[in-house]
Protein backbone atom coordinates (compact mmCIF):
# COMPACT_ATOMS: atom_id res chain seq x y z
CA UNK A 1 0.00 0.00 0.00
CA UNK A 2 1.22 3.60 -0.77
CA UNK A 3 2.23 5.60 2.13
CA UNK A 4 2.53 9.53 2.31
CA UNK A 5 6.11 10.84 2.12
CA UNK A 6 7.58 11.49 5.23
CA UNK A 7 8.69 14.95 6.14
CA UNK A 8 12.29 13.55 7.74
CA UNK A 9 14.47 10.98 5.77
CA UNK A 10 13.17 8.01 7.70
CA UNK A 11 12.17 4.95 6.12
CA UNK A 12 8.92 4.59 7.68
CA UNK A 13 8.63 0.87 7.19
CA UNK A 14 7.35 -1.54 10.33
CA UNK A 15 10.95 -3.41 9.20
CA UNK A 16 13.29 -0.68 9.75
CA UNK A 17 11.74 2.06 11.99
CA UNK A 18 13.17 0.58 14.98
CA UNK A 19 16.89 1.01 13.72
CA UNK A 20 16.15 4.37 11.93
CA UNK A 21 14.82 5.42 15.51
CA UNK A 22 18.19 4.58 17.00
CA UNK A 23 20.24 6.30 14.12
CA UNK A 24 18.58 9.64 14.50
CA UNK A 25 19.85 12.48 16.74
CA UNK A 26 17.93 12.33 19.53
CA UNK A 27 17.77 8.56 19.71
CA UNK A 28 19.66 8.97 23.01
CA UNK A 29 17.67 11.71 24.39
CA UNK A 30 14.54 8.98 23.56
CA UNK A 31 16.04 6.54 24.90
CA UNK A 32 16.71 7.47 28.18
CA UNK A 33 13.32 9.75 28.60
CA UNK A 34 11.65 9.29 31.74
CA UNK A 35 8.24 8.44 30.12
CA UNK A 36 7.91 5.29 28.20
CA UNK A 37 7.81 5.50 24.68
CA UNK A 38 7.09 3.34 21.51
CA UNK A 39 5.14 2.76 18.40
CA UNK A 40 2.55 0.53 16.55
CA UNK A 41 2.07 -0.61 13.72
CA UNK A 42 -1.64 0.58 13.40
CA UNK A 43 -2.52 -2.61 10.95
CA UNK A 44 -1.66 -5.25 13.08
CA UNK A 45 -1.26 -3.33 16.31
CA UNK A 46 1.85 -4.82 17.30
CA UNK A 47 4.81 -2.85 19.22
CA UNK A 48 7.72 -2.18 17.03
CA UNK A 49 9.65 -0.30 18.86
CA UNK A 50 9.91 0.97 22.34
CA UNK A 51 12.52 3.22 24.84
CA UNK A 52 14.28 1.68 27.55
CA UNK A 53 11.43 3.19 30.12
CA UNK A 54 8.70 1.13 28.77
CA UNK A 55 10.49 -1.82 28.83
CA UNK A 56 11.07 -1.30 32.21
CA UNK A 57 7.09 -0.44 33.02
CA UNK A 58 6.62 -3.23 31.23
CA UNK A 59 9.18 -5.79 32.81
CA UNK A 60 10.53 -6.64 29.42
CA UNK A 61 14.49 -8.18 29.58
CA UNK A 62 16.94 -6.78 26.77
CA UNK A 63 15.96 -9.84 25.09
CA UNK A 64 12.68 -9.22 25.23
CA UNK A 65 12.53 -5.70 24.44
CA UNK A 66 14.70 -6.21 20.88
CA UNK A 67 12.23 -9.04 20.14
CA UNK A 68 10.38 -6.99 17.31
CA UNK A 69 6.53 -7.24 17.25
CA UNK A 70 4.88 -8.40 20.34
CA UNK A 71 1.57 -6.59 21.20
CA UNK A 72 2.20 -3.88 24.26
CA UNK A 73 -1.78 -3.71 24.68
CA UNK A 74 -4.22 -6.91 24.14
CA UNK A 75 -1.38 -9.12 24.89
CA UNK A 76 -0.73 -7.70 28.79
CA UNK A 77 -3.75 -5.84 29.02
CA UNK A 78 -6.75 -6.15 31.94
CA UNK A 79 -9.64 -8.12 30.05
CA UNK A 80 -12.28 -5.77 31.90
CA UNK A 81 -9.87 -2.41 29.63
CA UNK A 82 -10.10 -4.71 26.51
CA UNK A 83 -12.57 -2.73 25.38
CA UNK A 84 -11.75 0.27 26.89
CA UNK A 85 -8.51 0.18 24.48
CA UNK A 86 -10.45 -0.96 21.57
CA UNK A 87 -12.37 2.62 21.91
CA UNK A 88 -9.27 4.87 22.74
CA UNK A 89 -7.75 3.09 19.55
CA UNK A 90 -11.08 3.48 17.52
CA UNK A 91 -10.60 7.46 18.11
CA UNK A 92 -7.47 7.35 16.40
CA UNK A 93 -9.50 6.49 12.78
CA UNK A 94 -10.79 10.12 12.68
CA UNK A 95 -8.76 12.30 15.01
CA UNK A 96 -5.33 13.70 15.06
CA UNK A 97 -5.53 14.52 18.33
CA UNK A 98 -3.68 12.80 21.24
CA UNK A 99 -5.84 10.24 22.78
CA UNK A 100 -5.47 9.61 26.17
CA UNK A 101 -6.93 6.67 28.47
CA UNK A 102 -6.05 4.91 31.95
CA UNK A 103 -5.90 0.74 31.70
CA UNK A 104 -4.38 -1.80 33.95
CA UNK A 105 -1.60 -4.27 32.38
CA UNK A 106 0.22 -7.25 33.72
CA UNK A 107 3.69 -6.88 33.22
CA UNK A 108 6.20 -10.22 32.37
CA UNK A 109 6.98 -9.99 36.40
CA UNK A 110 3.15 -10.43 37.06
CA UNK A 111 2.26 -7.88 38.97
CA UNK A 112 -0.46 -5.77 37.92
CA UNK A 113 0.20 -1.97 37.25
CA UNK A 114 -2.12 1.15 36.46
CA UNK A 115 -0.80 2.61 33.14
CA UNK A 116 -2.21 5.95 31.87
CA UNK A 117 -1.40 6.13 28.23
CA UNK A 118 -1.52 8.35 25.40
CA UNK A 119 -1.55 7.87 21.66
CA UNK A 120 -1.38 9.53 18.67
CA UNK A 121 -1.36 9.05 14.91
CA UNK A 122 2.28 9.59 13.48
CA UNK A 123 2.37 8.48 10.13
CA UNK A 124 -0.96 8.27 8.09
CA UNK A 125 -1.41 6.19 4.62
CA UNK A 126 -2.56 7.31 1.24
CA UNK A 127 -5.80 6.85 1.89
CA UNK A 128 -5.98 8.65 4.99
CA UNK A 129 -5.90 5.37 7.67
CA UNK A 130 -3.43 5.15 10.47
CA UNK A 131 0.05 3.58 9.39
CA UNK A 132 2.05 4.14 12.60
CA UNK A 133 1.02 5.11 15.95
CA UNK A 134 3.38 6.92 19.00
CA UNK A 135 2.39 6.62 22.23
CA UNK A 136 3.71 7.38 25.83
CA UNK A 137 3.07 5.42 29.25
CA UNK A 138 2.82 6.86 32.90
CA UNK A 139 2.83 4.69 35.52
CA UNK A 140 0.36 5.77 37.94
CA UNK A 141 0.27 2.38 39.84
CA UNK A 142 0.07 4.45 43.25
CA UNK A 143 -2.07 7.31 42.77
CA UNK A 144 -1.90 8.76 45.82
CA UNK A 145 1.88 10.27 44.08
CA UNK A 146 0.47 11.52 41.09
CA UNK A 147 -1.25 14.63 40.22
CA UNK A 148 -5.40 14.91 41.02
CA UNK A 149 -6.09 14.50 36.99
CA UNK A 150 -4.22 11.00 37.41
CA UNK A 151 -6.50 10.21 40.06
CA UNK A 152 -9.30 11.13 38.51
CA UNK A 153 -8.39 9.90 35.20
CA UNK A 154 -8.56 6.07 37.29
CA UNK A 155 -12.31 6.83 38.65
CA UNK A 156 -13.08 7.33 35.06
CA UNK A 157 -11.51 3.93 33.91
CA UNK A 158 -13.49 2.25 36.42
CA UNK A 159 -16.62 4.33 35.93
CA UNK A 160 -16.47 3.34 32.45
CA UNK A 161 -15.45 -0.19 32.93
CA UNK A 162 -18.21 -0.78 35.04
CA UNK A 163 -20.42 0.71 32.21
CA UNK A 164 -19.73 -1.90 29.91
CA UNK A 165 -19.87 -4.53 32.40
CA UNK A 166 -23.66 -3.63 32.92
CA UNK A 167 -24.30 -3.52 29.37
CA UNK A 168 -23.19 -6.60 29.11
CA UNK A 169 -25.84 -8.05 31.78
CA UNK A 170 -28.84 -10.08 30.33
CA UNK A 171 -32.10 -8.78 30.72
CA UNK A 172 -33.01 -10.82 33.58
CA UNK A 173 -29.79 -10.35 35.40
CA UNK A 174 -30.32 -6.10 35.07
CA UNK A 175 -34.16 -6.63 36.37
CA UNK A 176 -32.61 -8.58 39.57
CA UNK A 177 -30.20 -6.19 40.16
CA UNK A 178 -32.72 -3.44 39.92
CA UNK A 179 -34.22 -5.01 42.71
CA UNK A 180 -31.60 -5.46 44.46
CA UNK A 181 -30.41 -2.37 44.55
CA UNK A 182 -34.01 -1.34 45.67
CA UNK A 183 -33.35 -3.73 48.80
CA UNK A 184 -35.71 -6.36 48.02
CA UNK A 185 -34.80 -10.04 49.58
CA UNK A 186 -34.43 -12.74 47.26
CA UNK A 187 -37.81 -14.22 48.23
CA UNK A 188 -39.46 -11.18 47.40
CA UNK A 189 -37.40 -10.83 44.05
CA UNK A 190 -38.58 -14.68 43.47
CA UNK A 191 -42.30 -13.94 43.61
CA UNK A 192 -42.19 -11.04 41.59
CA UNK A 193 -40.42 -12.17 38.93
CA UNK A 194 -41.99 -15.03 38.93
CA UNK A 195 -38.52 -17.64 39.77
CA UNK A 196 -37.41 -20.39 41.28
CA UNK A 197 -35.60 -18.58 44.81
CA UNK A 198 -32.80 -20.52 43.19
CA UNK A 199 -32.27 -18.96 40.25
CA UNK A 200 -32.81 -15.59 41.43
CA UNK A 201 -29.96 -16.62 44.22
CA UNK A 202 -27.96 -17.85 41.03
CA UNK A 203 -28.28 -14.11 38.90
CA UNK A 204 -27.47 -12.52 41.97
CA UNK A 205 -24.03 -14.58 42.30
CA UNK A 206 -23.06 -13.61 38.33
CA UNK A 207 -24.02 -10.36 39.08
CA UNK A 208 -21.37 -9.82 41.47
CA UNK A 209 -19.14 -11.99 39.70
CA UNK A 210 -19.61 -9.65 36.50
CA UNK A 211 -19.74 -6.41 38.30
CA UNK A 212 -16.60 -7.35 41.07
CA UNK A 213 -18.83 -6.77 44.12
CA UNK A 214 -19.35 -8.76 47.14
CA UNK A 215 -22.60 -7.11 48.86
CA UNK A 216 -25.13 -4.92 48.56
CA UNK A 217 -24.04 -2.12 49.07
CA UNK A 218 -21.00 -2.36 46.85
CA UNK A 219 -24.20 -2.93 44.06
CA UNK A 220 -25.61 0.17 45.54
CA UNK A 221 -23.08 2.47 45.28
CA UNK A 222 -21.99 1.38 41.76
CA UNK A 223 -25.85 1.57 40.64
CA UNK A 224 -25.83 5.17 42.03
CA UNK A 225 -22.21 6.11 39.93
CA UNK A 226 -23.73 4.88 37.05
CA UNK A 227 -26.87 6.17 37.31
CA UNK A 228 -28.73 2.84 37.06
CA UNK A 229 -31.95 2.76 37.55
Amino acid sequence: MEKKESKSNIPFNTFDIAKAIRTEFLSEYVEQHPVGSFINDANSQQTIWMNQRAADIMGFSKDRRNHINYELGSQYCHPNDLEVLRIAMNKLHTSDETIESTIQVQPENGKWKWLHIYIKVFQRNADGTPYLISGALIDITNPSTQEPRLKDMLSENQKLRQQLAICKLSKREKEVMQHIVKGLTDNKIAEILFLAIHTVRTHRKNIYRKLEVSSVAGLVKLAITNSFA
